[in-house]
This record gives C-alpha cells, sequence and structure tokens, in this order.
C-alpha cells in the first residue's frame, strides 16, 4: 500500500552521518567519495563501459544523500560519448530534506555544481516516480520514493548495473529480502552487474536464488570484504498485462509527429535530447494554433484527497513541466519585457461548502506537503492574491501561468539540432510498408517516411485511424479576455473558483474556460457573458460587467471518459477484440497472448483542458518506449494511459 512520504534529516556524530531511523550511517569518518567510487563505480567496471555505450541504466537501492549518482553523473561526463544518454534510477522511502543536502554536499566541493543542480530539480515528498534531467537531456535521473518491494513491481526497465546500497541487512532486513532481490533480477539485461557493501550470507543467498553469480572482492578501508556479481538467468518476469504490452521497437532513428500543438512539440523535444531526427508535420502555417493557441494557460496539478491514479498522473506532470520550465525560462526576455512563464502560484477558492469540504481533505489526507499546498483563511488569501477575497482556500505555490504560442516556440527552438518541421503539411493517411510509416497527401504523393510514427493531433487522430475505434471526442472551450479595472490591476496570483482567471496581460484579464460539445465555431456572447457572472459572484465590483465588452478565443479540445490522455501504441480494434474475445470471463492475465499493437505507432493525444501541465511528461513517456529506456512512471501510471484502455474495459463487460 502506498503511503505517504516524509523526509528525514539526519545528523552528523563524529564524523560520521547517522540515520534518525535505522542504527546505521551514510558513511563514515573516512573519505566517502573514494569509498563510494570503490564500491560501486569500479566494482561494477563503470568506467570502461561507459566509454563503449550509447546508453546505460544504473539503478540504485537507497538514493541516500545522492553521493553515487553525483559521481556516476561526474565519470559519465568523463568516459561517456558526448552523444550518450545516462538513466538513473534509484529508490528510497525516506528522502534526505534538501536543507540537509545542502550541508551535506558542501563537504565535496569537486561535486558543488553538480550537488546544486540535482538541489534545484529535487522533487518534493510525494510518493512514487519523479524525472529530472540534467545536461541539456544526456542525463535522466528517475527518483522513486517508497517502499523498494512495493515500487520495484510497478517498475520496468532493464538496468545494465545495480548499486545495493541500503542501510546493512541487520538494520534494515526489508531492503534485503528474497522479494526484493527477485524485483532487482526481473530489472536486470542478462549480464547486467551488481556491487554491494554487504557480504551477509542472507545477501549472497538472496542474489544467487535470484540468478546472480556472485564473488567476494577486497572492500574499502575497514570494510574488508565487498560483493560483486552478474545476472547469470534472467529472472521470471511478470510485467504489464499481455493487453497493455509495449513491444520491443525496431528500426532507425526516423520519427515523424503529426501535430504542432505542445502534444507535438514536446514529443519532438523528448525524442531529440535522445538523438532521434524527428519531422513534425502541421496542417497549419505556423505552430500552436489549436487549443496550444491560447494566450495563456495555468500551470497546477489536478489533486485528489485519495491521491488517486489521476492525481499521482497529474502531480508527476505537473512537477516534470515545471522543471522543464524552469530551464528553458528566461525570466526576462532580450527586450526587457516579462519570460513567458509566470511563476505566480495559484489561489484555488473554496466558494461553497462542497469546495471547503473538498480542501479540508485534501489537506488532511497527508499526501501533499506544504511546499506544494497550503490552506489560506479570508485574510491570507487576499494579501496572496493582492486584491480583496471574502473566501478561504489552497495556495498552490510552486503553480503559475504560461504563454503557450512562446513555450512551444522555445521547446521547438531547443530541439531545432534533431528537428525538421514541415508546416502547412496535412497528412491525407498513412501506410505501414516496407517496414516504416509513408505519410501521404491528398493525391496519394509521398510526404514523409518514417520508422516510428507518433500521432499528437488531438480528435484528428481519428481521422488517421479509422480501425482503431479511438474513445476521443472533441470538446469547444471559449476563453474572454476582459480589460483591466483599476481594482484588477493588483490581481498578482492565478485565481481558481471554477473557472480561472489570470492576472493583467497587456492591460486584459484571461479567464476561462468553456466546456461544451457545441460545434459553434464563433464567440458565445452567452457564454462570455455567463463568465462574466461567476466572476461577480465570487469577486463583486472587480470588473463592470455592464461596461466590459470581452474578446475571447474558441478552440476545440480532444478528451477522454476519464480525463486521462491517450498514450503509447495502438491496436487494430478488430484485432484486439478478437485476441481478448473471452476477457470477461476472468481467465488469468498471463495466460492471454500479449498485444500486437500496430507497429511502431504512439499516440499522445486526448489531453483536454490539462495539456499544457500533461503534454511534456507524456511526450517523455514515449520517447522512453521508443528508445528503450527507463520509463518516467511506474507501470501502473502506464497502464492507466493506454490508448487500448476503454476497448479492454469493454471486452471485460462483454460490451
Amino acid at each position: 500500500m502506498i503511503e505517504p512520504i516524509t523526509y528525514i534529516r539526519p545528523q552528523f556524530d563524529s564524523g560520521c552521518l547517522q540515520s534518525p531511523l535505522y542504527a546505521d550511517h551514510y558513511f563514515g569518518a573516512a573519505d566517502a567519495l573514494a569509498e563510494s567510487r570503490h564500491h560501486y563505480l569500479d566494482a561494477n567496471r563503470l568506467p570502461e563501459r561507459f566509454t563503449r555505450c550509447r546508453q546505460f541504466a544504473v539503478a540504485e537501492l537507497g538514493f541516500g544523500t545522492g553521493l553515487n549518482f553525483l559521481l556516476t553523473w561526474q565519470a559519465w561526463r568523463q568516459h561517456a560519448p558526448a552523444t550518450a544518454h545516462l538513466d538513473y534510477l534509484a529508490v528510497e522511502k525516506h528522502p534526505i530534506a534538501p536543507e540537509s543536502l545542502q550541508q551535506i554536499f558542501a563537504l565535496w566541493p569537486e561535486l558543488a555544481a553538480q550537488g546544486q543542480a540535482l538541489l534545484d530539480l529535487y522533487p518534493l515528498a510525494l510518493p512514487g516516480c519523479h524525472r529530472v534531467r540534467f545536461d541539456d537531456g544526456r542525463v535522466s535521473l528517475t527518483l522513486v520514493w517508497g517502499d523498494a518491494a512495493e515500487q520495484l513491481a510497478n517498475l520496468d526497465g532493464q538496468m545494465d548495473a545495480w548499486y545495493l546500497d541500503g542501510f546493512s541487512p541487520r538494520s534494515n532486513p526489508q531492503m534485503w529480502s528474497e522479494t526484493v532481490v527477485q524485483q532487482v533480477a526481473r530489472l536486470t539485461c542478462p549480464g547486467g552487474t551488481f556491487s554491494t557493501f554487504s557480504v551477509a550470507g542472507a545477501v549472497r543467498r538472496a542474489v544467487e536464488k535470484a540468478g546472480f553469480s556472485w564473488q567476494k572482492q577486497l572492500g574499502f578501508g575497514d570494510k574488508g570484504q565487498m560483493l560483486v556479481g552478474s545476472l547469470q538467468q534472467q529472472a521470471v518476469t511478470t510485467g504489464s498485462a499481455p493487453w497493455f504490452n509495449w513491444p520491443a521497437t525496431k528500426g532507425d532513428r526516423r520519427v515523424a509527429v503529426v501535430g504542432g500543438g505542445i502534444a507535438g512539440i514536446a514529443t519532438a523535444y523528448a525524442l531529440t535530447a535522445r538523438q532521434f531526427e524527428v519531422t513534425l508535420l502541421e496542417q497549419s502555417t505556423q505552430l500552436a494554433t489549436a487549443a496550444s493557441g491560447n494566450p495563456g494557460g495555468v500551470i497546477s496539478p489536478f489533486l485528489a484527497a485519495d491521491h488517486s491514479l489521476a492525481s499521482r498522473f497529474s502531480a508527476a506532470a505537473f512537477a516534470f513541466a515545471k522543471d522543464n520550465i524552469n530551464l528553458l525560462h528566461q525570466t526576462v526576455d532580450d527586450d526587457g519585457r516579462p519570460g513567458w512563464f509566470h511563476p505566480c502560484g495559484e489561489l484555488r477558492l473554496a466558494v461553497n461548502d462542497r469546495d471547503r469540504r473538498r480542501q479540508r481533505r485534501l489537506v488532511a489526507s497527508g499526501w501533499f506537503p506544504p511546499e506544494l499546498i497550503e490552506a489560506v483563511d479570508a485574510e491570507q488569501a487576499s494579501k496572496v492574491a493582492g486584491i480583496g477575497i471574502d473566501h478561504s482556500g489552497l495556495f498552490v505555490a510552486k503553480a503559475g501561468w504560461v504563454e503557450p504560442v512562446a513555450w512551444v516556440q522555445v521547446l521547438s527552438a531547443a530541439a531545432s539540432d534533431g528537428l525538421t518541421q514541415r508546416l502547412s503539411s496535412r497528412v491525407k493517411s498513412i501506410e505501414w510498408s516496407n517496414s516504416c510509416w509513408q505519410l501521404l497527401v491528398g493525391d496519394g504523393d509521398l510526404l514523409c517516411e518514417a520508422d516510428h510514427l507518433v500521432l499528437a493531433n488531438a480528435s484528428d487522430a481519428r481521422r488517421l485511424l479509422p480501425g482503431a475505434d479511438l474513445s476521443i471526442r472533441a470538446m469547444r472551450g471559449q476563453i474572454a479576455q476582459v480589460p483591466a479595472t483599476a481594482q484588477s490591476r493588483s490581481l498578482s496570483t492565478v485565481l481558481g473558483f471554477g473557472q480561472y482567471l489570470l492576472p493583467a496581460q497587456g492591460g486584459a484579464h484571461l479567464m476561462g474556460a468553456s466546456y461544451s460539445d457545441s460545434d459553434q465555431q464563433s464567440l458565445d456572447a452567452t457564454q462570455q457573458g455567463e463568465m462574466l457572472t461567476e466572476v461577480e459572484a465570487v469577486l463583486p465590483g472587480l470588473f463592470d460587467a455592464a461596461q466590459s465588452r470581452p474578446a475571447g478565443r474558441v478552440a476545440w479540445r480532444a478528451t477522454t471518459l476519464d480525463r486521462l490522455p491517450l498514450v503509447g501504441p495502438v491496436s487494430a480494434a478488430a484485432a484486439c477484440r478478437s485476441r481478448y474475445s473471452e476477457l470477461s470471463l476472468g481467465r488469468r492475465p498471463e495466460t492471454y497472448p500479449v498485444a500486437e499493437p500496430l507497429p511502431n505507432l504512439y499516440l499522445n493525444i486526448g489531453h483536454g483542458s490539462r495539456g499544457l501541465v500533461t503534454a511534456m511528461l507524456c511526450g517523455e513517456i514515449i520517447a522512453c518506449g521508443i528508445a528503450r529506456q527507463v520509463p518516467p512512471v511506474d507501470r501502473l501510471l502506464v497502464d492507466a494511459l493506454h490508448p487500448d484502455r476503454f476497448l479492454i474495459r469493454q471486452l471485460r463487460r462483454q460490451l
């Protein structure tokens, strides 16, 4: 059972950094850097192995102080080819508080810059996976907060080397259980290695039973011996349910991405960071012309008191989007104007009893640290907002709002070395021929050819995949731009109250957005009036509704029934129904054949009104799938986003 996470703050005792939870220390009074290099980098022969790889995956049990990661990153910079990619995954149940890490990193001047880079992106105390990237995407760090046995069982990947660096078996026997070591073996590629400071009999027996060979060798300092080994026998893998299988990718490194909104450019950005050659096809004359073309959008997570899959996904996506924004964002542009991201926070107002109950449950749940959400009364809300507020609420300090068109342009520029843009290019049809995808124009001529294809074109994906039975629909959204008043100009944060209201920019406030299945292309004056009326009910006198004649914009967003996007491979509906026609009978998953989705084709669609938050992480998920790298989220979330999930639900219910 997943549990809330709390930072810990270890203390030094006689030169040793002691754990407050276990009768053990993180490192001793001797040379911690030399000890870590000896026990883990050198024991796994990493400097030598780094020189001859295109990508490499290292995993660690017990992230602790982060020292092993910092040294591995340092060695990667020194020895790996410039275009190679490092995946580093670490599982930690009790992460150290960032202020404590700041003090610890001061002990290691040679790692100061890397330590600060880690602190700048250090995850909040939320359970699950947290993906951060360094060195322009050349290094990916996935920190998994939670119990090792529980978290490892829901992870996928094939690791080249493991650091088994939990506290000693005597202090923390759960970390060295057969269950944990079996999961380590499942997540190890054939011939993958491990090393550990412990030579305890229980450790030797566990690794041998899991399929590793082992041998003792000289430890560091007064640690007479240590253990090293390699995987000789691949462990039996459980993995995803067979109907949600992501098959191993084949083909070269050419990728076509259809769609030039935030989902398409986020996918292209993640792929070019992995040295793929990406062709982005957009039917309009410029990028970000549909829903991504709105003048502003909120960057803030959806959170639920039970921290459901949807809540976990949104929290992870929000953190990933914010980290990437922070890496790319200029506070002030070259002309002295504010940058395209505005880190002003979001104040979620409780305007009725239902809102107040929901917010109390959210705070009381224990899932969300105060760095993420803070309950405020009406007086505090007024101070945060800069205007008079008559309601209590929740303040999400790390939230803000973004100018989507500028963001898309920045991502496009960041991906430019490996990205070819083809605007005014409407794909009429797609065909799988000669082990590659052919994208055709109206007269049947070839527009583009690629080894892999990603459709990030919202509900238009249904036109290109008529046999996939995509559970997606287009919903109309309308925003309003209301002239600022003397009072409203003081608004300093995003306000959320069913709708959202942004601080003034260019003399106007953006508010929205409506949500309907209407097909009206032009602005609906009635909806504009309704939005103003709702603002007046919550914030009386902020605007002069009688005098305001708001401008606005209409766009269609692709949505799904469960409000989660469709991300990953997709099957032909007829083949899927045939393969899993007996799903309602309750047979065990392993008795069914593995899914065979359309070859080398992926979706990144259906983000609805949350695409500015979710698209970046979904692009990362797809890029990792194509590159056969460690996914940035656990299997439960990957499966929850799978495009075939609605069809599988129908088959289970015999619908």
